[in-house]
């Protein structure tokens, strides 16, 4: 009788997987599920699979990220973009019936593009809330975000400049923030309304136009020594959900968590490793190699990095390749190398390179 969560890799995608033994638990996560299920959208973390019976059930989930109360300080800018993010899946999921009820700094989960993927849907919102609850919710969770400074002034008495560093955008959001949780609850501005407010006050530029092109197809990864190459090929399919429309853009979810090590998706007997992308499914290296996927460069598009053990070559890609072959040279050897590790940052990841005996070396 009980729950368990813990994390799998399944290939190159980190999976949560939570269990329920018992008819209560069991009825509690499948009753989640189901809530997961009706409110799918780019901004709530994705269900792979839920299945079960009445004495056991498994719920897997797409790792989206850490939470936000592990995530360390951002800075006004980047709490502009993930309360504007928020607030548009939650105006989404508001017109389509469903609340959230329990937002919280630990039910946001950041992924390593900054973007944010809701969590924490329980079998039921708590109590009688509503959206203007939730959108109370995110105004505390803004003000949790941008801290308290002994020099900040709560309502400032004089006009802001937007020329007086940072100030005026803390400023400006705090304001927004007492507003979103202002009582009676009948004043707070609906969901939509607040990022939208936030998009006005704080204006953020939009994804690079790579993060957001359809791609379909295959393609495969050749990896030779010291040169590596990205290759279009044929046809693939892979099951998405449908499109939200949204007053926010959000770049595409990286499904492999920081500092998690992805292991070679196959063994030499049943060829290279494969990694799916945007509905393109690719073929990378030889068997035996490492691959992981990450943004290297800052430019919020996930990219992937192959390391050959029997080299110690580690192959980093700029961008993928739709049209035409696509050759890099090694970015680096690391002598003794058996695992990549990425290291999730706001701005960019770091690939870190591990030897047999324990010790690292970063290679971006």
């Amino acid at each position: 009788m009980g729950c368990s969560q813990e994390i799998e890799t399944e290939g190159a995608t980190a999976v949560v997987v939570r269990r329920a033994t018992g008819t209560d638990d069991v009825s509690l996560l499948r009753a989640t599920a189901e809530r997961l299920a009706a409110a799918a959208h780019p901004g709530v973390v994705e269900v792979l699979g839920s299945h079960g019976d009445e004495t056991s059930w498994e719920l897997r989930l797409v790792y989206a990220g850490r939470p936000l109360d592990a995530t360390g300080r951002l800075t006004p800018e980047q709490v502009a973009a993930v309360a504007a993010a928020v607030a548009a899946t939650l105006a989404d999921l508001h017109t389509a019936g469903i609340v959230h009820g329990d937002l919280t700094l630990s039910h946001v989960l950041l992924g390593r593009h900054g973007r944010p993927v809701l969590c924490g849907f329980g079998p039921h919102p708590r109590g009688d809330a509503g959206p203007e609850h939730d959108v109370g919710a995110l105004g505390a969770l803004m003000v949790s975000l941008l801290g308290t400074e002994a020099d900040l002034e709560a309502i400032p008495t004089g006009r802001w400049r937007r020329g007086d560093g940072r100030g005026w955008i803390r400023r400006s959001l705090l304001l927004l923030a007492d507003h979103a949780s202002a009582e009676p609850v009948s004043r707070r501005p609906s969901a939509a309304r607040l990022a939208a407010a936030i998009a006005e006050a704080v204006p953020m530029p939009e994804p690079s136009a790579a993060a957001r092109s359809p791609v379909r197809g295959r393609g495969r990864v050749l990896a030779a020594t010291a040169v590596a190459v990205l290759v279009l090929g044929g046809v693939g399919l892979r099951t998405s959900r449908p499109a939200a429309v949204s007053t926010v853009t959000i770049p595409p979810t990286v499904t492999v968590p920081p500092t998690v090590t992805v292991p070679p998706t196959t063994t030499p007997a049943l060829g290279p490793p494969t990694i799916t992308f945007e509905g393109r499914r690719y073929e990378l290296g030889r068997p035996g190699d490492v691959v992981v996927l990450g943004d290297w460069d800052g430019d919020r598009v996930p990219t992937p990095a192959l390391l050959r053990p029997t080299t110690g070559e580690v192959f980093v890609f700029p961008h993928w390749t739709t049209a035409a072959d696509l050759v890099v040279e090694a970015a680096a050897t690391v002598t003794g190398a058996v695992e990549l590790l990425v290291v999730a940052d706001v701005v960019r990841d770091q690939l870190v390179a591990r030897r047999a005996d324990g010790s690292e070396r970063a290679v971006t």
